[in-house]
């Protein structure tokens, strides 16, 4: 059967000639992105996409250097692997490992360095998720049992009028939703055409409240952006303003982050996208790690609820329709390990927790797809590697 023009439009592109720029980029085929285009764009989203500063303070949160780089050395596949191997095989451009706030390890790749702010993809869910937090200890939100519709009245009238908050954390919204990334018709890929055209304010809210409600809210985990951007137009309207400048104001700043980041916004002057798209430096996402990692507290100040950490962490989703545990929490996924939690984005983006150890990882990478079992297999084994050297 011969392919779509839609299909054909989003195909991988051959590598182009010479050095990419950003009127090379396509921002509608940001997920289709590959080899230079993808890692120039994943390296420069504010030269392709509408943006928002998330600014930093005058000091930073210091991380100091470990006398010896961590040797890494690990069994993976019947063959023997190190640091090295995995970066190559995985396309990673940035890794770090921070023990009690040391780094023990720290490099980069595919052109990257310490002052490269690469795209986070949905590991800005997790960060969204804990604005929710810093709203709440703020007073800006009630509770996470809130309806969504107390702060976005136009809902009142859609299938979102009865989720709550926590079922949006949770990704139990109810509501219909097509997540494949690799499909152009898909709702994910309808919304990045939607803010890749920056002229369109407002219609992701409306796009989430036209979709038909399939599962009574609660009651069924299913991964959507649509959720994590839901959360977005919540935050807004319970802050009364745009969220980097809040993010910068409760965490970014206080706590220490060394170079301003920015999030990527669904218009030109539009509100941020709930679900993704953080640009920061390697260490930065690292100190963001310290920070949730410290309970939430910034120069000397406690900036989300005192059991927000385990909430947040719980694995305490829905189950998938077919019974599957998602080990799933507020915008954070479980594991490897009992007590550890990551934040993860396609393409390869991480950043790694694990309490027992006081660690923090962090990873950006560039993988081939979205989505990709193997590179996911070897950044576990990564990982375990790792926790298994660490007393």
């Amino acid at each position: 059967m011969a392919a779509s023009a839609a299909a054909l439009a989003m195909a991988p592109r051959p590598s182009l000639a010479g050095a990419v720029t950003a009127a090379d980029i396509d921002a509608s085929r940001l997920l289709f992105l590959r080899g230079e285009e993808q890692v120039f764009t994943f390296r420069n989203m504010d030269k392709v996409f509408a943006t928002r500063p998330i600014r930093a303070g005058t000091s930073v949160y210091g991380m100091p250097r470990a006398s010896s780089e961590l040797d890494v050395s690990y069994r993976y596949l019947d063959d023997t692997w190190n640091t090295s191997r995995f970066m190559e095989s995985n396309r990673v451009a940035g890794l770090i490992v921070v023990q009690k706030g040391r780094i023990l390890l720290e490099r980069y790749g595919l052109g990257n360095d310490e002052t490269s702010k690469w795209t986070s993809f949905s590991v800005a869910k997790s960060i969204t998720s804990t604005l929710v937090g810093a709203a709440l200890h703020d007073g800006h939100i009630k509770s996470v049992n809130e309806e969504i519709s107390r702060y976005l009245p136009s809902l009142k009238s859609s299938p979102l009028a009865k989720v709550t908050i926590r079922d949006l954390l949770r990704m139990s919204s109810g509501m219909k939703w097509n997540e494949n990334y690799l499909d152009p018709t898909s709702d994910i890929n309808k919304h990045i055409a939607t803010f890749a055209a920056r002229n369109r304010p407002g219609e992701l809210l409306r796009h989430m409240a036209s979709l038909p409600q399939v599962d009574p809210p609660g009651s069924v985990f299913q991964y959507k952006t649509g959720d994590s951007h839901l959360i977005a137009e919540v935050l807004a309207a319970a802050i009364g303003g745009p969220l980097s400048p809040y993010f910068s104001d409760r965490i970014w700043a206080p706590f220490g982050m060394e170079k301003d980041g920015y999030w990527l916004l669904t218009a030109t002057d539009g509100l941020e996208w709930g679900g993704a798209n953080i640009s920061a430096t390697l260490r930065d996402y690292a100190r963001f790690g310290q920070f949730f990692l410290g309970g939430g507290v910034a120069k000397g100040r406690q900036v989300l609820p005192d059991n927000w950490l385990s909430e947040a962490t719980n694995r305490s989703a829905p189950r998938v329709t077919d019974g599957r545990n998602p080990f799933y929490g507020y915008q954070w996924w479980g594991g490897p390990g009992d007590k550890a939690f990551h934040a993860r984005g396609v393409f390869g983006q991480q950043i790694f927790i694990d309490p027992e150890k006081s660690l923090v990882v962090a990873i950006h990478s560039a993988w081939n797809a979205p989505s990709d079992p193997d590179r996911k297999a070897a950044a576990i084994a990564y990982l375990e590697a790792v926790q298994d050297m660490l007393a």
